[in-house]
């Protein structure tokens, strides 16, 4: 009687994991993304459970968990080593008309992700042999532009954030409340008239908002397929971009006459 008592008490045990970890995805699938402390409040139990849960779900590619903690379903969160070879033609583009923004003695700042990426070789391929101060907080933009023969190179530290090689801290957030810039050239995760530009990232999204507020011009780099999308956290209000160059393709989304309300400047490539 003992054992089988045991072997019951087992199986119920079994059964609540299994029917928190239901619970889990269809949280994750209503809300997106979501964050585990989030998570263990609507489920009453800390987070250390959750964090085992999410690393089941994990195992069986149903989430994925993002730095910050933040949880994502599938459908919600792309790789950024995925994402970097997608539309790979209009980020291109979108690159090579951004720089006609760059001027000679400039001080800018370059995001991180797929597109900022892409802007960083364009310039390192440029014919022009240009004279800058280049600030950014991607590890990769910074290799790239370190490169250049005539060019000034500082690099934001903190923690790194996979999905967009990006490095970020509170720390990070000191410093560039110090600094000012001509322009800066910026990506982002979604874009709505409502939300502005959207980041994977709390932290970050408020760097790029005091990049945007300490900088003369503000450049939006953004392919045709992440507006009327939403992300984690608003950086920017449309009312801080001056420019956003975005692709052809954008002309048939609904949201870009929306956002064509403002006063911002829709560059089409």
């Amino acid at each position: 009687m003992i054992v089988n008592k045991n072997f019951d008490y087992g199986e119920i045990t079994m059964n609540k994991v299994e029917e928190r970890q239901m619970k889990i995805m269809d949280i994750i699938k209503k809300h997106k993304h979501i964050t585990i402390n989030e998570l263990g409040e609507m489920l009453g139990v800390s987070h250390l459970t959750i964090r085992r849960d999410l690393k089941v779900l994990e195992e069986r590619e149903n989430i994925s968990i993002a730095y910050g903690g933040t949880v994502f379903s599938k459908e919600e969160f792309t790789h950024f080593s995925k994402r970097e070879l997608e539309n790979l033609d209009f980020k291109s583009d979108i690159a090579l008309r951004a720089i006609d923004h760059v001027e000679d003695n400039d001080i800018i700042y370059i995001g991180g992700g797929s597109t900022c990426i892409e802007f960083s070789k364009v310039l390192l391929a440029s014919k022009y042999d240009y004279n800058l101060n280049i600030v950014t907080s991607c590890v990769n933009v910074a290799r790239t532009v370190s490169k250049m023969p005539s060019v000034n190179v500082t690099l934001l530290g903190g923690s790194l954030i996979n999905e967009n090689e990006s490095m970020v801290s509170l720390f990070s957030l000191d410093i560039i409340k110090e600094l000012n810039f001509n322009k800066a050239f910026l990506g982002c995760l979604g874009l709505t008239d409502k939300k502005g530009a959207m980041f994977i990232d709390l932290t970050l999204a408020k760097l790029k908002k005091i990049v945007a507020v300490n900088s003369q011009e503000v450049i939006l780099m953004c392919d045709y397929n992440k507006i009327g999308k939403q992300s984690m956290a608003t950086g920017l209000e449309i009312d801080d971009i001056d420019v956003i160059i975005t692709n052809k393709e954008a002309c048939e989304i609904k949201e870009l006459r929306e956002i064509k309300k403002h006063d911002v400047k829709i560059d089409l490539v």
